[in-house]
């Protein structure tokens, strides 16, 4: 399915809380994906439940907390992996991100 541009956010604001500027980064990420526009209430909820699940694992981040991420953002199509699975396209371009060069390290023999 090819989808529109998303005009106006489907998601709502953040619920009032000590919100990490992480967790209001990726959720203002969220809110303009135009997959949201295929949500229902309960997918709109889970959307929220994974913003709680996210809180937490900036303030403590694990392995598990963030595998239960993934999965929540796979089934939301919150990631490319969920989208793909979804079947879902979008018709924004890909952002473009800078990176810095890497770093040269030169190795050496130890004995």
């Amino acid at each position: 399915i090819e989808l529109p541009h998303l005009e106006n956010p489907v998601l709502p604001e953040l619920p009032a809380g000590d919100w990490s500027q992480r967790t209001r980064d990726a959720w203002d990420s969220w809110r303009k994906d135009s997959v949201t526009s295929q949500y229902s209430r309960a997918d709109i909820q889970a959307a929220v439940d994974l913003a709680y699940v996210y809180e937490q694992w900036v303030n403590e981040p694990t392995i598990a907390i963030a595998s239960e991420i993934r999965q929540r953002q796979d089934r939301l199509g919150l990631n490319p992996k969920g989208k793909r699975d979804l079947r879902w396209r979008t018709s924004e371009p890909a952002e473009v991100v800078e990176m810095p060069p890497p770093k040269r390290t030169r190795l050496r023999a130890v004995e």
